[in-house]
């Protein structure tokens, strides 16, 4: 696992496109999840450029989407910056490209859904020529009703079935996925959809869920982490540890802490293997 460990740069929002690498580099780190609003600091060429001078990996882009509406651009729009973003992800030699379908916006389920279809139907021909593998990240609407409309796996799953696992994936983010015991059953019918795992835990205590560091919220990680990988799991991963929790840690200690916790968890895993075996 950590040897295909990468940084989505959602977990420093605060550094810039060179922090990030530099930082992630120097933090043991061969993967970066990199967010196309970064990319606008410095552009995609000199980004791919620098990633491959530090002898990194482009885990994850994200993100496109939005084919829904809902910011005052035309579903149009919304395909050409998508097309743009599989060019970019090719550039980038990505794992694959994060597709968020976007709200509801005052569409009703039917159309909602149509719009995605559509889009899909566009660009999955585009991705397909440039080689890269687009992904849809099953959340729960009510959690996230202005990322998506489809609401949970069972409906990501739905949209992404008539393409074959190796052009429209699933992002298993475990912020999402990791409490949902539908997830946890149906992950071996769904392994060879997975593009990647994020690795994320998740607080419980209020009424608003938020993420924390690995190990310290009601996430089963290692629990997880055991299973994905029995499973034969041979794909990349990806911390995604956004929050307040982690401004207040500090980024280098944040990103130390959960790299330090998966190797824990990686020795325990293997330990157990080996004993057992």
């Amino acid at each position: 696992m950590l040897e295909n460990l990468g940084v989505s740069q959602f977990s420093t929002l605060r550094w810039s496109f060179f922090q990030d690498v530099r930082q992630y580099a120097s933090l043991g780190f061969n993967r970066i999840g990199v967010w196309r609003g970064k990319l606008e600091e410095i552009g995609a060429d000199e980004a791919a450029d620098f990633i491959f001078e530090m002898k990194m990996g482009v885990s994850s882009l994200s993100w496109a989407g939005g084919f829904t509406g809902g910011d005052g651009d035309s579903f149009a729009s919304k395909i050409d910056d998508a097309i743009d973003a599989i060019q970019t992800a090719a550039r980038l030699r990505a794992n694959c490209l994060i597709v968020h379908p976007g709200a509801m916006n005052g569409h009703i389920r039917r159309h909602a859904r149509r719009l995605l279809d559509d889009a899909l139907k566009i660009l999955v021909p585009v991705a397909i020529d440039y080689g890269v593998r687009l992904a849809l990240e099953p959340m729960d609407r009510k959690d996230t009703p202005h990322w998506t409309m489809l609401d949970g796996l069972a409906e990501t799953v739905g949209a992404c079935e008539m393409y074959s696992p190796e052009q429209v994936g699933l992002v298993w983010d475990l912020y999402h996925l990791g409490l949902n015991p539908t997830a946890w059953k149906s992950m071996p019918e769904l392994l060879d959809r997975i593009a990647i795992v994020q690795l994320a835990d998740r607080r419980t205590e209020s009424s608003v869920p938020r993420r924390s560091q690995l190990g310290s919220g009601a996430v089963p990680l290692s629990n997880w982490l055991d299973r994905i990988q029995q499973l034969g799991y041979r794909g990349q991963w990806e911390l995604e540890i956004a929050g307040s929790e982690l401004g207040a840690v500090g980024y280098p200690d944040a990103l130390i802490d959960a790299r330090t916790y998966l190797l824990k968890c990686s020795r325990t895993l293997w330990s157990n293997t080996s004993a057992s075996s």
